[in-house]
């Protein structure tokens, strides 16, 4: 199995999740199923292919919250860790670390360790009712 993905579709229809297949000249397309072999679009119909944005192209985390997976670039809130009583909320922004070679839930645009940066997975262990409320790529949001 490869690699899941998720990017904005060109034709403006929302975003897309699956594999990343390269096309013609610099167009990268994406479908729904995994394939084998080479595909060139040429300008052509591309059947269940879709070109999609290449600056939006977005890896799978391995997470899901709520049933929806999680993607480099979501932006997650989420309840402070201990102040639910107050209605405080954090948003995130999930990120790969190649320093520490793992995704961070980052609060303020960085990988480094430091407060409101952590680790995806102690963040999803102890977040309160954690919400995919976009992605960075999400226009004016």
């Amino acid at each position: 199995m490869g690699t899941l993905f998720k990017a904005k579709r060109a034709d403006g229809k929302g975003w897309q999740e699956g594999y990343v297949v390269k096309g013609f000249a610099d167009s990268v397309l994406m479908c729904s199923e995994q394939i084998s072999g080479e595909h060139t679009d040429r300008g052509q119909k591309v059947g269940f292919f879709n070109r999609v944005i290449p600056e939006t192209v977005s890896q799978f985390t391995g997470k899901q919250i709520e049933g929806i997976n999680l993607f480099k670039g979501d932006k997650i809130k989420s309840f402070h860790f201990r102040a639910r009583q107050s209605n405080h909320f954090l948003e995130h922004v999930i990120l790969w670390s190649d320093e520490y070679s793992c995704w961070m839930a980052s609060s303020d645009g960085t990988t480094e360790i430091k407060n409101g940066n952590v680790f995806l997975y102690i963040f999803l262990k102890n977040a309160i009712e954690p919400k995919i409320i976009g992605n960075i790529h999400d226009d004016g949001k």
